[in-house]
């Protein structure tokens, strides 16, 4: 299970409080990233994996790339001797919309 995150995007909007978005607040909205998950729906999937003999892991780290490129071997090989456990381009700002 992904407890966090490393954002490594540099184009993507980084906030959905622009005033932008119908009913979305304008301003500015500093977001907690310490627990970016819902701790206990994470809880939930592990116990349920538990239970049904699923392998699974209880924490990682993902790595949130820019895209649509995929990352080369060697960013691979940073990313991996930072822990991180999975590569994506989905992570942000994504996950950010669910503190709003």
């Amino acid at each position: 299970m992904i407890d966090s995150f490393i954002d490594r995007t540099t184009k993507r909007e980084q906030s959905f409080y622009d005033g932008k978005t119908p009913n979305a607040p304008k301003g500015i909205c500093h977001l907690p990233m310490d627990t970016p998950y819902s701790t206990g729906l994470r809880e939930l999937f592990i116990q349920g994996a538990k239970e049904l003999e699923i392998p699974h892991h209880t924490s990682g780290i993902a790595i949130c790339i820019e895209g649509p490129r995929f990352s080369t071997k060697a960013e691979s090989n940073v990313f991996r001797s930072w822990d991180g456990s999975v590569i994506n381009m989905t992570t942000v700002p994504e996950v950010c919309i669910f503190f709003a």
